[in-house]
């Protein structure tokens, strides 16, 4: 079926790039409301009381920045997005459904051939973005953009749209996929050049994960959901803005058509995705890491079982081994050595404490043995938890670094920034097991082939910080080396990006990438 063709990802303006956090005093006022009604009557106490004052020093044109504007557009959306209760509902989840639904009464209505994005039809050439319009039941649309990120190298914390996944094709380094978690899955198969979206037939354009079998680069698996949204504090998951997790999509011609894979978790409560991964030798064989536990599926997706309960940030197969697999949660790493089949899971040692906040995990074909674990959380002004790295596949990890702080936005890494809940990734040189790259609010690489026991800044945060091939688009969510030619891409709250150097200078790749997250909208009165 083919849904209205406005895809959605983070609005990039110098306001709005990076996530608000509740105020303390409102935060404490909202533990247990679980209806709109009882939400906006306690945010409605606060802004009349202890937040009068924060609303009065906002002057007129910056009203439409106002926390309590927000809320009050956000009780509007939310109440045609409630049960009867007025409680939250899964609305990904009522979206399946309904198609599900329609596609067994009026099946003639849903060809998603038919409605595929122009020029698609299982094609690899990929259409120009700016004409791919889609049709339902309920008339045609047509996508108008926003397509450039108006880039000018004057403007101030530029880009386009947050992509915070990115796959690789096993065998040709030119078809890339990256996923938004509101604008879905968009291809090239020319390096970067143009993009496809191909999720556009999916009712839940959210992505949470990507995973691409190793033996036939037109198998894809798509996680669904807003992986990284998940995190107590900010205002895009708290209060409707974050997309739940339906399970996951598998597409077996490229991504033309998607069929969801087998159930996962199907209980009460919030069901959010953080990360799939596929065997690096059976496309079969993968594992998904949630919020309610570890899935393990050995067919494809048709079933899945749950070998762990709790909360995991990150999975990851040892290279050409798939009968070792590691996990992350917020505080600790945990591995398996036959493939998580009996349920027995050995618990990681650290040298130091490791991570409070969240743990990602990074391996390298050229080192099988190398784990590497950057850990989430700020304890002290320069500093953050900081960088492990195992020797011995996961047993033991030792710290490799914890200084500066490589998590915030300071070039020099001073301060206590830190939105590790939010955006937080490691990933190793496929050629060279102890080069090292990381992302967060910003880019940081090994100064040399060091393991991480030292690192530089490889982006910054604003335009006038330095050269203009150092600038990415900050929140950074999703850093990957492409293993056919060790190019390096940063996929950012901005778009998607791709360093030719190990990260020394980068390229946007992002033009023709519709994945704006729109949070207002408005139309001339004279001239609609």
């Amino acid at each position: 079926m083919k849904y209205v063709f406005i895809l959605i990802a983070l609005v990039c303006s110098a306001v709005t790039f990076a996530q608000k956090n509740l105020p303390t005093a409102l935060a404490a006022r909202l533990q247990g409301k679980t209806t709109v009604q009882e939400i906006m009557k306690e945010v409605d106490a606060y802004y009349e009381g202890e937040g009068k004052a924060q609303r009065s020093k906002i002057n007129d044109e910056e009203r439409f920045e106002d926390d309590y504007v927000f809320w009050k557009r956000w009780e509007w959306w939310m109440l045609s997005h409630v049960d009867g209760e007025g409680k939250f509902v899964n609305i990904n989840k009522k979206n399946f459904d309904a198609t599900q639904d329609a596609n067994q009464k009026w099946g003639h209505l849903i060809d998603k051939d038919a409605w595929a994005p122009q020029g698609r039809q299982g094609s690899e050439t990929a259409p120009s973005t700016k004409t791919a319009k889609t049709e339902n039941a309920y008339g045609a649309w047509t996508s108008i953009g926003p397509f450039d990120d108006g880039t000018t190298n004057s403007g101030d914390i530029e880009g386009l749209g947050r992509i915070d996944r990115i796959a690789f094709h096993p065998s040709n380094a030119n078809i890339i996929f990256i996923g938004s978690p509101t604008g879905g899955v968009w291809k090239t198969t020319d390096g970067g050049t143009s993009w496809t979206p191909i999720t556009n037939s999916l009712p839940a354009l959210g992505v949470a994960g990507i995973a691409v079998s190793p033996t036939n680069g037109n198998v894809i698996y798509v996680l669904s959901g807003d992986g990284d949204s998940h995190t107590p504090g900010y205002l895009v998951f708290d209060y409707g803005s974050s997309g739940s997790c339906i399970g996951v999509f598998k597409s077996t011609d490229g991504g033309s058509t998607w069929t969801q894979t087998g159930n996962l978790y199907t209980g009460a409560s919030d069901f959010v995705g953080h990360r799939l991964t596929v065997s690096p030798t059976n496309g079969n064989y993968l594992f998904a890491a949630t919020n309610q536990g570890l899935w393990r599926t050995t067919n494809g997706g048709n079933t899945w079982t749950q070998v762990r309960t709790g909360d995991y940030w990150d999975v990851k197969f040892k290279p050409n081994d798939d009968s070792t697999v590691y996990a992350s949660s917020a505080t600790d790493v945990f591995y398996s050595t036959d493939g998580g089949r009996t349920g027995t899971w050995n618990t990681s040692t650290f040298d130091f404490t490791n991570g409070n906040t969240r743990i990602e995990l990074a391996v390298s074909p050229n080192n099988a043995n190398y784990v590497y674990a950057l850990c989430g959380g700020v304890p002290s002004s320069g500093t953050f938890t900081g960088l492990f790295r195992s020797t011995n596949s996961g047993v033991s990890f030792t710290r490799r670094c914890n200084s500066p702080n490589i998590l915030g936005s300071q070039k020099n890494g001073s301060g206590t920034g830190d939105q590790s809940g939010y955006d937080l990734g490691v990933t190793v040189k496929p050629s060279e097991a102890s080069y090292v790259v990381t992302c967060a609010l910003n880019v940081w690489r090994s100064t040399g082939n060091n393991g991480g026991s030292a690192m530089q800044y490889a982006t910054i945060y604003r335009e006038g910080q330095g050269v203009a091939s150092e600038y990415i688009h900050p929140d950074v969510h999703a850093i990957a080396f492409n293993p056919l030619n060790n190019y390096l891409y940063a996929g950012s709250d901005g778009g998607i990006y791709r360093s030719t150097d190990d990260g020394v200078s980068w390229t946007n790749l992002s033009q023709g990438v519709a994945t704006s997250q729109f949070f207002r909208f408005a139309m001339q009165d004279t001239d609609g």
